[in-house]
């Protein structure tokens, strides 16, 4: 079994996929969720996520105002997930929260998909990578403080 996972996660769909995933788990946290999940840093909103990208792929106006109530709908969703989950205790089992998550970047990127340009797109993927390098940072930095702090 784990020779077929490590089958279907080689492909460049997936790593495209892996890519857009870092981006929503780490971009598109506020700072409440990232909390729930266990971080501390206080992550980006959706205004400055599409501060970011509008600088970043070169966005029109009119792109730019197609993206906003994107990034604005994902957060809430995502937000409406989380806060379901913490409801619940945490019942309820990491397949079915990975379930969600999964089928929420799903939908947000395709609808991304319909706004940006293939160049935009190949761009908005380097983009999420370099955001995904940065909250394994700092989830490292994160792990590392609480770890000497519960040394002391």
């Amino acid at each position: 079994m784990a020779k077929t996972i490590v089958k279907i996660m080689t492909g460049k769909h997936v790593v495209a996929t892996g890519i857009f995933l870092a981006l929503i788990a780490g971009l598109l946290l506020t700072p409440g969720a990232a909390n729930a999940m266990g971080g501390k840093a206080a992550l980006k909103s959706p205004d400055q996520i599409v501060a970011d990208l509008k600088t970043r792929l070169n966005l029109t106006d009119e792109q730019t105002e197609q993206v906003r109530p994107i990034i604005e709908e994902h957060v809430q969703k995502r937000n409406a997930i989380l806060q379901s989950r913490r409801a619940a205790g945490g019942n309820g089992g990491i397949a079915s929260l990975k379930e969600d998550m999964r089928k929420l970047r799903e939908d947000t990127k395709t609808k991304l998909q319909s706004v940006l340009s293939q160049s935009q797109m190949d761009e908005f993927r380097k983009y999420m990578e370099e955001q995904a390098q940065a909250v394994r940072e700092r989830r490292r930095g994160a792990g590392a403080a609480s770890r000497s702090q519960s040394n002391s």
